[in-house]
């Protein structure tokens, strides 16, 4: 287990999710996905409880960001413009896929069925 503050934490979820790509994620999503990712620390303690250890599964909170990335891109349409054409339900399936391959990875009992390797992050 590495040891990494919440800022290292959520600058890490943005690269893994590739936040300033397009669908975006905004402060409040990375945030939001980071603080639903908490699990317990090294010594069993509840993130509810005083003297968690922050921790993190950094592959739940990653494919937790590429779904929400995937749910944004789900308003756009393909279409054809100036002699081209734009396939935006490939930015979909690419979202998707790299939500299946995190949530694979995943934290067994950190909210899903994942019962790979897990990053886990502690600051």
């Amino acid at each position: 287990m590495a040891t990494l503050t919440f800022t290292v934490a959520y600058n890490r979820l943005r690269r893994l999710a590739a936040a300033d790509v397009e669908p975006l994620l905004t402060i409040d999503d990375v945030s939001d996905i980071l603080e639903a990712s908490k699990i317990p620390d090294r010594f069993g303690v509840l993130p509810i409880y005083a003297g968690w250890e922050s921790t993190y599964d950094m592959d739940r909170a990653a494919a937790e960001a590429w779904e929400t990335k995937a749910a944004k891109a789900a308003g756009s349409h393909d279409f054809s413009a100036d002699g081209g054409s734009y396939a935006l339900s490939q930015v979909i399936a690419n979202c998707q896929a790299q939500a299946s391959m995190y949530r694979a990875r995943m934290v067994a009992g950190s909210g899903g069925s994942g019962i790979g390797r897990g990053t886990v992050v502690n600051g």
